[in-house]
């Protein structure tokens, strides 16, 4: 069935920590794709929590090195004392830069060629398979005060308050007119709503076949990320962050809704997130949407006794 397996794998990857204050969960499942190419990163950095999601395409290198180095070149940015909006957009550049020298180049051949030699699929080890390869990255880092997102692709956070849910991120695609705008002037096409007909998303790290020349704001998929930066209020309740795989499938409210649901019925935040997997899963590879690999991760904010059996347990990360 190409890219799908004949049936699902619905084997489960979740925790629940408490991150410095803040209980945090994930689940992850491969689903209907013959890889799992989501990774994520729940770790402490400094005086911030740090979250992410990274939805990877075409193989899972490049969400994987995202995930190992994301927090490594973030605290060794020359910004990261003094402006963390800064910092970030530094790291993702950074990072995506690598990725295109020839060490970084054959640091994912090698990989990508490993694991197919494994599998049994591949006869020629000078096909330059990094060009295809890449990767979206939502990265949140937060503290007592402030919330900042640095997001490249359409992976998504989405904030729930006591009075209102905000979606802090875009969701970079063509369909968005000043994506599609940016790729063109950059001299790409949109074709059938993709990248020169290829990449549905107009921001990514690695996908080198799209990025000629030393200026990545002229590459036409560019890993220059957006930056939102929150400042709460007390009034916030939990954050989502998930991969398309989940918000292809339900949109901002049924999410919102069922997460409520599941914290006000005493569920715990890593059974929750596992709940929202199941939720999205197809029931078989014809259907869409539904048929991709899938993360989620939760972190919840309210800091009253209306849901802190739902926290409870967590492992903590220091």
């Amino acid at each position: 069935m190409g890219e799908f397996l004949s049936t699902p794998n619905t084997n489960q990857e979740s925790s629940r920590v408490q991150l410095n204050s803040t209980a945090v969960a994930y689940g992850s499942m491969q689903g209907w794709r013959k890889e799992m190419e989501d990774a994520h990163i729940i770790t402490s950095c400094e005086n911030y929590s740090m979250v992410g999601v990274y939805d990877g395409h075409g193989g899972p290198q490049v969400s994987k090195y995202l995930s190992l180095e994301m927090k490594k070149a973030l605290m060794n940015s020359s910004h990261f004392a003094t402006s963390i909006q800064d910092a970030l957009k530094e790291t993702y550049l950074s990072l995506d830069a690598t990725l295109k020298t020839p060490q970084g180049s054959k640091m994912l051949n090698d990989a990508v060629h490993s694991e197919l030699y494994e599998k049994s699929v591949l006869s020629d080890t000078n096909v330059n398979l990094a060009n295809t390869i890449g990767s979206t990255a939502l990265t949140a880092l937060f503290d007592e005060y402030q919330l900042t997102i640095a997001n490249v692709g359409d992976c998504r956070c989405v904030l729930v308050k006591r009075d209102e849910t905000l979606q802090l991120t875009t969701d970079q695609r063509l369909n968005v007119k000043a994506e599609a705008d940016r790729v063109v002037a950059c001299g790409g096409r949109v074709v059938n709503g993709r990248v020169n007909g290829d990449l549905m998303i107009s921001r990514a790290f690695g996908d080198t076949q799209f990025k000629k020349g030393n200026n990545p704001e002229k590459y036409i998929v560019s890993a220059t990320p957006e930056i939102t930066t929150y400042d709460f209020d007390g009034s916030e309740e939990f954050m989502i962050i998930a991969c398309d795989g989940i918000f292809d499938v339900m949109s901002n409210d049924e999410v919102v809704s069922f997460v409520k649901e599941c914290l006000d019925g005493g569920i715990l935040i890593d059974q929750i997130c596992k709940m929202i997997l199941n939720k999205c899963l197809a029931e078989n590879p014809y259907e869409q949407p539904g048929t991709d690999n899938m993360t989620f991760l939760l972190a919840v904010f309210d800091k009253s006794d209306k849901w802190r059996k739902c926290c409870a347990g967590c492992d903590v990360i220091s």
